[in-house]
């Protein structure tokens, strides 16, 4: 009896020690090569912590048309990094799953719009967990504007004249990633309007359809005048000082202005549970850094 008790127990030892170890599989948007790096750094320490495996997909071609295919197939995303510029399609689409109260922590529900964003909760359901960033800002090439004779923004209210002027140099005004023009999608908002309206004109470009893998590798050939990115990006090695300027979009009314990025959970997710714990911990590693100081003490050296 007692030999078939220590069988027994072995054979539950090796089915908990040799189980299949969770694998959350995460969707990102392109970023510099140093900011992925630091990610993948981030992402392996969770790893170690969590005895769980984070499979990363950083999409470099057009962002809402693959992952539109990625939703067609019903993959199983984990975790998916949303603009807020289509979360109500997306809400609308049924692509995602709303957070389940007990996945929560009794801070996170005391201070539900530190953790996620307005834009993010829709008919009081939570959508997106913040990516815990300072938000987006512009970037501008120095050098270019300077050769063109193109005045230097002083504030976002002066950048739809400005782009425009930029195009009849003949340069190409602004490139994003992520582009919304022929993916089928409904205006639920100003920021979108303006942006298919920007989009149609030409004066927004996807990488892609000038060479380029994303955003930044198009900065950097010294043939755009501007580009969007993360304020903590400004003091990242590979971005060049000498052709690299910045606009705050902080405190505007325009288009264009800081808008919350968040992650969001897949609709066919299979760990909806761990990838918002994963949430949390990229949230934090984010929210530690003085992004606001890192910008300004930039802007002082310029």
């Amino acid at each position: 009896m007692r030999k078939m008790f220590l069988l027994f127990l072995v054979f539950t030892v090796s089915l908990f020690s040799f189980g299949e170890k969770i694998t959350i599989k995460a969707v990102f948007s392109p970023m510099p090569n140093i900011s992925e790096k630091l990610l993948k750094k981030v992402i392996k320490n969770y790893e170690k912590l969590n005895n769980v495996s984070v499979e990363i997909e950083i999409i470099e071609g057009n962002y809402l048309k693959i992952l539109k295919e990625k939703m067609n197939r019903k993959e199983p995303l984990d975790m998916i990094f949303m603009t807020p510029l289509y979360i109500k399609n997306a809400i609308a689409l049924n692509w995602l799953q709303p957070f389940k109260e007990e996945y929560l922590t009794e801070i996170e529900k005391m201070n539900k719009l530190e953790y996620f964003p307005r834009d993010f909760i829709n008919k009081k359901k939570i959508y997106g967990y913040s990516t815990g960033s300072m938000g987006t800002t512009l970037f501008y090439n120095k050098k270019l504007l300077k050769k063109y004779g193109i005045p230097k923004p002083k504030k976002m209210e002066d950048m739809p004249k400005i782009l425009k002027m930029s195009k009849e140099k003949g340069i190409i005004p602004l490139v994003s990633d992520t582009i919304f023009l022929g993916n089928d999608i409904a205006v639920l908002n100003e920021h979108l309007k303006y942006h298919l309206n920007m989009e149609a004109n030409k004066i927004f470009l996807h990488p892609n359809e000038i060479g380029y893998r994303n955003r930044y590798q198009a900065f950097f050939s010294g043939k755009v005048a501007f580009i969007s990115g993360a304020i903590e990006e400004s003091n990242r090695d590979d971005l060049y000082r000498d052709i690299f300027g910045i606009i705050p979009m902080e405190g505007y009314s325009f288009n264009l202005k800081t808008l919350p990025y968040a992650y969001t959970v897949g609709k066919h997710s299979k760990n909806p549970k761990e990838a918002i714990n994963l949430m949390r911990f990229l949230n934090e590693k984010t929210k530690y850094a003085d992004m606001r100081k890192i910008r300004n003490d930039f802007i002082n050296g310029m």
